[in-house]
């Protein structure tokens, strides 16, 4: 596990002329003016690296694909109140976060303004790990960070209703969103998931 995580760590740093913080973006003249960097959490298998691709265009895939280390993908907006900006979405594979490897997240989450903290609506153990992961977040991330709690894969058979999901956000004062990676407008979502956010940008 250790040379897993050792071979991880560059992967870790925001790509060259793309750095991200909560306090400045960076300003550009080519295709787009901010940067905007969320992460993914959630337990593995519950569709961040699913819903990560159909943010970057492809289409869905009932093939499960464990994601190696951390991945990113980037989406440039150009509708009302959006214009100009471009989304960086990290991934990160479960096991990182696991290993309570302090520098792997304090990266991962570093420069974040949202967190996307994703559950299998047909899985009740991705649900109880939410107060977890939700303390995770809070341990790394800036004071400011938003996080946006998600059911996802509400096309099969839920065990984890509605309700649920709504009251669990409550509970931590954070918004609840419900998707299907494999149905939803995912482009949507993210994009009403940016201008929600837009009160924790910093220009």
């Amino acid at each position: 596990m250790g040379n897993f995580l050792n071979a991880c760590k560059s992967q870790l740093s925001t790509p060259q002329n793309e750095q991200t913080s909560t306090s400045e973006f960076n300003k550009h003249n080519d295709d787009y003016n901010y940067l905007i960097k969320i992460v993914l959490a959630g337990d593995k298998m519950v569709g961040k690296s699913q819903f990560a691709q159909r943010i970057s265009g492809k289409s869905f895939s009932e093939q499960y694909k464990r994601t190696i280390g951390v991945e990113f993908c980037s989406k440039i907006f150009n509708e009302k109140e959006l214009d100009g900006v471009k989304l960086q979405l990290w991934d990160m594979d479960s096991r990182l976060s696991n290993t309570s490897s302090i520098p792997l997240n304090q990266q991962y989450y570093k420069g974040a303004i949202a967190v996307l903290l994703l559950y299998d609506v047909t899985n009740r153990e991705s649900y109880d790990s939410i107060d977890n992961w939700i303390t995770e977040i809070k341990k790394y991330s800036n004071p400011n960070v938003q996080i946006y709690l998600i059911g996802n894969k509400i096309d099969l058979p839920r065990i984890v209703e509605l309700n649920d999901g709504t009251q669990k956000a409550e509970q931590h004062g954070i918004r609840y969103f419900e998707v299907s990676c494999k149905e939803s407008d995912i482009c949507q979502a993210m994009a009403d998931i940016l201008r929600d956010s837009k009160k924790s940008w910093i220009f």
